[in-house]
């Protein structure tokens, strides 16, 4: 499995997804305290002590033991392929992994309004964070991995086109005025079209190497979304907010303003829409609020 993971992720550059699973198979190398684990021993009863496990002993939560058991089923799927295990000895065909449905955090209009007008340092790395939720939750959602990897090369006065970070697949957005309001502060006329729009990544570092571009997104990440928590208390926002937060807070404000679903998805990057009807379902509910009024007395 460890050799399985390498060749997956590490070798193709994708150091997320490899330490990801490297922890949890990590974790499950600690329950076997040493005895090794051959793919026709992985059955149901096996997952079910080992769910236990994770339960009592570890004290996971319900959605990590979720993730932990869905990246072992990820890897019994990839030996079935290999032709390492028979179809029929897969385990996950009778055990089915249980998942809680968990509260998407976005901000309203009104909340991100707030956030925008929040005076504050010229120059400072919370305004330059500030900026870059901003402009995040107005260029449908682009995750900070990109954010912080954007050039003016991929800028054309109306559009930015990238290639993501994630899932490797190009895509072009056509930006607000609020959007281009944001990079018109960062527009510098010396500017070269390989400089970084926004300046948190730095010059002669080679972040085409996956091992540093991953730790310097990490470490960016890290200290970019500490400053949003304390950007929401000033500006009285009672909701902890990270930079993911701008990716939902899109989603739900392009459908309120009536954009349709299958556009919404797309500008996301979802490969359905299936995965972008949850915020189909929280803008419903927040209409059903709404109306709510007509009862109150």
């Amino acid at each position: 499995a460890y050799e399985y993971i390498k060749f997956e992720y590490l070798n193709k550059g994708k150091i997320g997804t490899y330490n990801k699973y490297k922890a949890i198979l990590d974790k499950l190398k600690e329950y076997l305290n040493g005895k090794p684990l051959y793919f026709e021993e992985i059955t149901v009863s096996f997952l079910k002590k080992y769910e236990n496990y994770l339960i009592n002993t570890k004290e996971n939560a319900t959605n990590t033991i979720h993730n932990n058991l869905k990246s072992i089923r990820r890897i019994i799927n990839s030996a079935i392929e290999d032709e390492l295990l028979p179809y029929e000895k897969n385990p996950f065909l009778k055990y089915k992994l249980k998942l809680e449905k968990t509260e998407k955090v976005f901000l309203t209009e009104e909340e991100l309004n707030k956030l925008e007008e929040l005076k504050l340092n010229p120059k400072s790395k919370q305004e330059l964070h500030r900026d870059m939720f901003i402009f995040s939750a107005y260029t449908a959602g682009l995750r900070i991995s990109d954010t912080l990897q954007l050039k003016w090369k991929h800028f054309d006065d109306t559009h930015i086109s990238v290639t993501t970070q994630k899932t490797g697949s190009i895509v072009t957005v056509k930006l607000t005025n609020k959007a281009l309001s944001v990079l018109k502060k960062y527009r510098n006329e010396n500017a070269s079209s390989e400089d970084f729009i926004f300046p948190v990544f730095k010059k002669g570092i080679d972040y085409n190497d996956p091992k540093i571009r991953h730790q310097s997104i990490s470490t960016a990440t890290a200290y970019g979304n500490k400053d949003l928590r304390q950007l929401a208390k000033k500006a009285e926002i009672g909701k902890k907010i990270s930079f993911h937060i701008a990716r939902h807070t899109f989603a739900t404000l392009a459908l309120k303003k009536g954009m349709r679903i299958e556009y919404v998805s797309k500008l996301l990057g979802h490969s359905s829409v299936k995965t972008t009807e949850i915020y189909a379902k929280i803008v419903n509910t927040e209409l059903d609020k709404a109306m709510d009024v007509f009862d109150e007395i």
